[in-house]
């Protein structure tokens, strides 16, 4: 079991390259990154885009690189030819529409379009290095970055396997006092005959027709029953290796319907006491079960 929070921050040196990594995530229902990457790398953002998805299914990602060096990189100018056409034939036609005169000297002309027709290159052995060094140390990062996700995992699990064992606690209480109602609801049903009949003789057959009728109205046992497999599934979910959040919370769904209709048909107050601290810990699961992958 993962969950879906985590962080790692790491420093990581090459040969002069210094680069450091941070990767952090919080809940969500599907896979999301946020990534920022220096100029030098912003061609590699899809590819490692695409390792953070086979290495983490969901969740939503920040994740930021820096970069420094301490040696020249190896960059090289180069202009855009056909950029620097548009902008001299635009120029022209300004003059041409407008009646202007004069002409646009080269100092006049690199001015006006120095942002665009200059292109920074690097050189191919360099930028074949950085790249090399970028994703080494990506693969690093991510493997800290899971197993942080991994220990928050193992907290999770020991928080719901004491949940299960608590939960199953407050099912058996209610099994055992639903076991009582109908021998209860005929006493019960006796008694109030008793005291408005007086010394009418009682009919045993309806006092049980009527506590059956009642106990039918009110059985709780096809609920227990369910409520119960849900919790093996649970548990067998959790137990399991890979992604099992969405999974989870289906089960977690069932498990308060169960509860609430238990609740719903209950009669005796100590089951409907039950039912509340059982619901109470349920919504707890539901919380926790959002953190995990």
């Amino acid at each position: 079991m993962k969950s879906m929070t985590g962080c790692a921050i790491r420093d990581i040196e090459f040969d002069g390259y210094s680069f450091r990594y941070e990767l952090k995530s919080v809940n969500n229902r599907f896979f999301d990154v946020y990534l920022k990457t220096p100029y030098e790398f912003s061609d590699y953002e899809i590819e490692i885009k695409n390792i953070l998805k086979s290495k983490v299914k969901r969740g939503k990602l920040s994740f930021f690189i820096s970069f420094e060096s301490t040696e020249e990189l190896g960059y090289s100018i180069a202009p855009d030819i056909n950029i620097a056409k548009c902008y001299l034939e635009g120029s022209e036609n300004i003059k041409k529409e407008l009646g202007l005169k004069g002409g646009l000297d080269i100092n006049s002309f690199l001015l006006l379009s120095s942002k665009d027709i200059w292109k920074k290159k690097k050189e191919s052995k360099n930028e074949e290095l950085l790249k090399e060094y970028l994703f080494r140390g990506l693969e690093d990062v991510v493997d800290i970055f899971n197993e942080s996700r991994q220990k928050e995992g193992d907290f999770l699990k020991q928080f719901f396997d004491s949940s299960l064992n608590e939960l199953s606690g407050f099912v058996r209480k209610i099994e055992n006092s639903s076991k009582n109602f109908l021998q209860e609801k005929i006493i019960l049903i006796k008694d109030k005959m008793s005291r408005l009949l007086l010394d009418i003789p009682l009919d045993e057959n309806r006092i049980l027709t009527e506590a059956a009728y009642y106990s039918e109205k009110t059985d709780i046992s096809e609920e227990i029953v369910r409520l119960n497999s849900h919790i093996f599934q649970f548990k067998t979910a959790i137990d399991s290796e890979g992604d099992m959040g969405k999974r989870l919370d289906f089960i977690i769904q069932e498990m308060m319907r169960e509860a609430n209709t238990i609740g719903s048909k209950a009669s005796d107050t100590s089951i409907v006491n039950i039912v509340i601290d059982m619901k109470c810990l349920i919504e707890k699961m539901r919380e926790q079960v959002q953190n995990v992958e």
